[in-house]
């Protein structure tokens, strides 16, 4: 075999320098080897020619790349200088001296050949795949590389996201410093509210912050069967009273303005009952009659201050009001006749008339047995006299028709109560026209007693 593979020393330096270009066209840079030791020759060399590798192999040169000349090197002389296997020792003039890490590059051929700076590569970068290691890396080969270490439009769309984010917490967070801002303002007033509500119950605040609540805040003094009685109308009364009187309120005075607002409660609550109100029109067409009867408005206002101590808008809602409440009550229970007190109103009547058509009666004497009205009593019944035309229609002319000293045989009902009626006197002018003197027994509808009995029928419940 020797003899086979001996070559002229012309043929060993053609054969070096085709081998020399063959390695300097893979581009690997020249790199000192590690260790200098004498390898076992390769078979493919003929006897006394000995080759100094300065650059290592490139590892990815395919073997279509190496030329015919090369070639003749047999394949299992060359498998085993890659298995690194020991080979039959061929006597040569000088070993051939190659890397003994060829066969670990070969195994890892992209790193050692790839030029590149490294690049760390994020989770997002695409890997590359293990097709491209085997391929042989150029100038399109290193730029196709270089190409997968862009983030694509999906991965930029991806990084704005996350900077957008930024803004969105920090706008989320500026409403929660709001909010918080707010729901404390809102705490400390509700706090210093019931702090101040604390004090007007159990301390007995009145002042101005206090009165400023009192008048916005409907806060109850008391309830009548569930019904509020508001604060701000007591400390109105109360006011009202401190002015008029000029000192300060004991005990009983605010004992006696509680009532009245119970009172005044329980009456509005009855008249709707009847499907009645006070309202304004009813109001200012009593006040016109108020001031017709004291003259004029500069007088009325001047007489009410010094009455009451109160303007026109005052007076009208706490003392008139109350009156005209009281007087329509009275009406709607007298023509009730379910009502208790209107039936025993109506029974002592009859029985008042039933003595006073006895022959011989003193009627006054049953004026004062059983009247309930105090003006009436005080007068000993007497009405006084009356012309054709001031009673009412419905009675004058059976009054009319009666002799002096006679009793009308029935019982008389109005607005406000039953009526027994005598003829005391009757006389008539030259012109014939007649008047008559009439006494009264007057048997009222007792709506005080109906209130007082309403009063005390009520569950009242006072907080100051």
């Amino acid at each position: 075999m020797a003899s086979k593979y001996n070559l002229t020393p012309e043929r060993k330096e053609e054969l070096k320098k085709e081998v020399m270009e063959e390695i300097n066209k893979g581009g690997r840079p020249k790199m000192k080897p590690q260790t200098k030791k004498a390898m076992p020759p390769r078979a493919a060399v003929a006897k006394g020619v000995r080759i100094e590798e300065k650059k290592i192999i490139n590892p990815i040169v395919k073997a279509e790349m190496i030329k015919p000349a090369a070639k003749e090197i047999k394949k299992e002389v060359a498998i085993k200088v890659i298995e690194k296997k020991p080979a039959v020792k061929i006597t040569a003039p000088k070993p051939v001296v190659i890397k003994p890490v060829i066969r670990k590059e070969i195994k890892k051929p992209v790193k050692k050949t790839l030029t590149a700076p490294k690049i760390k590569v994020k989770k997002y970068s695409p890997a590359i795949s293990a097709k491209s290691e085997t391929k042989n890396i150029g100038k399109e080969g290193t730029a196709a590389i270089n190409s997968l270490f862009k983030p694509d439009s999906s991965i930029k769309s991806s990084i704005f996201t996350r900077k957008l984010f930024k803004p969105k917490v920090k706008i989320g967070s500026k409403k929660m410093f709001i909010f918080g801002v707010v729901a404390c303002l809102i705490l400390a007033f509700v706090v210093t509210l019931a702090v101040d509500i604390f004090g007007i119950y159990k301390l007995g605040w009145n002042g101005q912050i206090s009165q400023k609540v009192i008048s916005v805040l409907p806060l109850p003094i008391g309830t009548v069967d569930g019904r509020i009685i508001k604060l701000s109308d007591y400390y109105n009364d109360l006011r009202i009273v401190r002015a008029v009187s000029g000192s300060a309120e004991n005990d009983e005075t605010k004992e006696q303005l509680f009532n009245r607002l119970v009172s005044v409660n329980i009456i509005e609550s009855e008249l709707k009952k009847y499907g009645q109100e006070v309202t304004s029109d009813i109001i200012d067409k009593e006040m016109e009659k108020v001031i017709a009867q004291i003259g004029s408005l500069e007088k009325a206002i001047e007489d009410i201050k010094n009455a009451y101590g109160m303007d026109i808008p005052t007076f009208k809602n706490n003392v008139l009001k109350p009156i005209l409440a009281v007087d329509m009550l009275n009406q709607a229970v007298t023509k009730d006749e379910n009502l208790a007190i209107n039936q025993e109103a109506k029974k002592k009547a009859d029985e008042a008339l039933a003595i006073a058509l006895q022959p011989e009666t003193d009627f006054k004497a049953l004026v004062l047995q059983y009247s309930n009205d105090s003006s009436t009593i005080s007068k000993s019944g007497d009405l006084g006299w009356f012309s054709q035309g001031e009673l009412p229609k419905e009675i004058e002319d059976s009054l009319f028709s009666l002799k002096s000293g006679e009793v009308y045989n029935q019982v008389v009902k109005d607005d406000f109560g039953y009526h027994v009626y005598k003829i005391e006197s009757k006389l008539a002018d030259d012109s014939g026209k007649e008047s008559l003197q009439i006494s009264q027994i007057f048997i009222k509808v007792d709506i005080e007693l109906y209130i007082k009995s309403l009063f005390d029928k009520a569950v009242i419940k006072r907080f100051i």
